[in-house]
């Protein structure tokens, strides 16, 4: 059954398109040139992006933004308020870019760039998709991988760890005139950081980069580039876009379902760069830590922990990933015998082992062999973990999947303004000052959630499987001999 508005929301479109209006006047008045774009436009689930007006040809730029317009830590250490407190504490880097978005907000209407900032989804953190840690226990079930939800967490714990250092115990301490508590607040803060962390630019720049309209592309399967060109910001695809069709931007190189969940907040049903990470790590009360921490590093391996599978990538295929796992699961006796066969020089030939399986050594040939189906089968074993749901339960998931996209697009609305709640106490004149805190939200949001998370639990399995199937037949093989 599609969601139903029940609250009066008419108030809410209003406001929103005063906002969207002010920020696109405030963007011609700066002189940003986008005459290519249509901008807001609503997806079909309601979600703003932007259109090409025009067919686009490769190269040809989105927009062009004057660099003035760019929020960056350079230009926050040129602010009057946080460029001495930021020096005196040695604030730098995104955080400096954090603070620096919280003084800007703090100005209200009066500044430089209020109406981008106002335009932005500023939501509350534990409202915030990439939160994963305060989704809903049975929502972070259905996910299938505790370890992305410990990764939220400690990242939470992070970000609030930085609160107290460096805003709390720090800026509002040392300079509580400039930077009062009650506006630096740690629910403020993380909302800031997260707008950094998610929307800024900076591979390709010489630091990071808030980018009025840039930044409001959204992620897709393409492939774009940016630069800074004579005082210029400009975004570009790298194939013809047709007219009408949503103008996308790549969020980085190989990014998969779980950096765009953390990352992001939502994950993608078809994703080329999707992987699946198992963790193998060496157990401190292996008595073979040492020995095997050592030969990793001589074999070049690393400390191995993870081991990565693609989208669509044979696992059981030569690599040093397997190499490392061979290692990893290594008993003290076939320690020993690789010593032995091999030699003092041992672990540079187990590192070249897997594209060398037959070695003149009919005994060192068939300890390898041996190494490798015992890898595979440790790794099998770990896939067997991550496979959980049987065809039926996938089958139930998928269709889950598309109830859950029909509800989306049924009660499709124009955006809500869910950042009022961050511009308390600021001289606000664009809207209600409100949080909305409506039943049709809440059940929206906990649709995107449970929708986001069925994506990620079966494009994680449909890896596994078919990496299941790939092994089973590389033992076959081997055992076979």
């Amino acid at each position: 059954m599609a969601l139903k508005e029940t609250d009066k929301m008419d108030e809410w479109q209003v406001a929103a398109k005063r906002i969207d209006a002010a920020f696109v006047a405030w963007l011609e008045k700066e002189g940003v040139e986008h005459e290519q774009l249509e901008w807001p436009c609503l997806s079909p689930y309601g979600e703003r992006m932007a259109r090409t007006k025009t067919a686009m040809r490769a190269s040809t730029p989105y927009m062009s933004v004057p660099e003035s317009l760019m929020l960056t830590p350079s230009c926050a250490m040129t602010d009057v308020i946080v460029g001495p407190a930021s020096r005196d504490l040695k604030i730098r880097g995104d955080t400096l870019l954090a603070v620096f978005i919280l003084n800007e907000a703090r100005k209200g209407k009066h500044g430089k760039w209020y109406p981008y900032l106002r335009s932005l989804p500023l939501v509350k953190p534990n409202e915030s998709n990439q939160s994963l840690g305060d989704w809903d226990k049975e929502i972070q079930i259905l996910l299938g991988d505790e370890n992305l939800i410990v990764k939220a967490k400690q990242r939470r714990r992070w970000i609030v760890d930085l609160y107290e250092r460096v805003i709390r115990r720090g800026l509002c301490a040392k300079y509580s005139e400039q930077f009062p508590l009650e506006w630096y607040t740690l629910e403020r803060f993380e909302t800031s950081w997260q707008l950094v962390q998610s929307r800024a630019f900076g591979r390709r720049l010489k630091e990071s980069a808030l980018v009025p309209l840039a930044d409001a592309l959204n992620h897709g399967d393409v492939e774009t580039e940016y630069a800074l060109v004579s005082g210029q910001f400009r975004l570009w695809p790298l194939n013809d876009v047709a007219k009408g069709n949503e103008a996308l931007n790549a969020y980085g190189s190989d990014t998969n379902n779980a950096k765009l969940l953390l990352d992001y907040g939502f994950a993608l049903p078809q994703n080329r760069f999707d992987s699946l990470s198992i963790t193998v790590s060496l157990h401190e009360n292996d008595p073979l830590l040492e020995a095997k921490r050592r030969i990793l590093r001589t074999a070049g391996l690393g400390l191995f922990g993870i081991f990565t599978i693609k989208k669509d990538q044979n696992p059981a295929h030569p690599s040093s990933q397997l190499d490392a796992l061979r290692i990893a699961v290594a008993s003290k006796q076939d320690i020993d015998l690789m010593q032995a066969a091999l030699g003092k020089d041992y672990c540079d030939k187990v590192h070249r082992s897997n594209s060398k399986l037959c070695c003149p050594d009919l005994n060192t040939s068939e300890l390898f062999h041996v190494a490798r189906v015992i890898a595979l089968r440790k790794l099998l074993t770990l896939l067997d973990e991550i496979i959980t749901d049987s065809q039926s339960q996938l089958d139930a998931h998928n269709k889950r999947i598309i109830s859950c996209e029909a509800e989306l697009i049924a009660s499709a609305e124009p955006r809500r303004d869910r950042a009022s709640w961050f511009w308390e106490g600021t001289q606000d004149s664009l809207g209600p000052k409100t949080h909305l805190e409506s039943s049709f939200m809440h059940r929206r949001i906990a649709t995107e959630r449970t929708l986001f998370a069925l994506r990620y639990r079966t494009t994680r399995s449909a890896i596994a499987i078919s990496a299941r199937e790939h092994i089973l037949t590389a033992l076959s093989e081997l055992e076979g001999r």
